[in-house]
């Protein structure tokens, strides 16, 4: 499962955080903006773990995705490797996939 991908920092809920900006997050993906990462030292104050950067997700993947559908983890993993158009077993150039 991917990151949530939070577009409000916990703290100061007024920068808005798009997915392939940066952002600093903790182990339970509590979120924040890059200036309140550093005010809270990188450290989170809801579960005390590290504040480390988030990785940035690119337009593109999020498009992919999107495309892929409602199908389970690992599928949205091939779909995006093999070029799946619709994640039923088909690839996008129309050979079967076979895992």
């Amino acid at each position: 499962m991917g990151l949530e991908m939070r577009a409000r920092c916990e703290r100061c809920e007024t920068t808005a955080l798009p997915p392939d900006g940066p952002a600093r997050i903790c182990s339970y993906e509590c979120t924040f903006c890059e200036a309140c990462g550093a005010a809270l030292g990188q450290v989170c104050p809801n579960c005390g773990g590290e504040l480390v950067p988030r990785p940035r997700r690119a337009p593109a993947a999020t498009a992919a995705v999107a495309r892929a559908g409602a199908i389970g983890v690992g599928e949205t993993g091939r779909a995006l490797v093999h070029g799946l158009s619709d994640g039923a077993g088909e690839r996008a150039d129309g050979h079967a996939d076979h895992p």
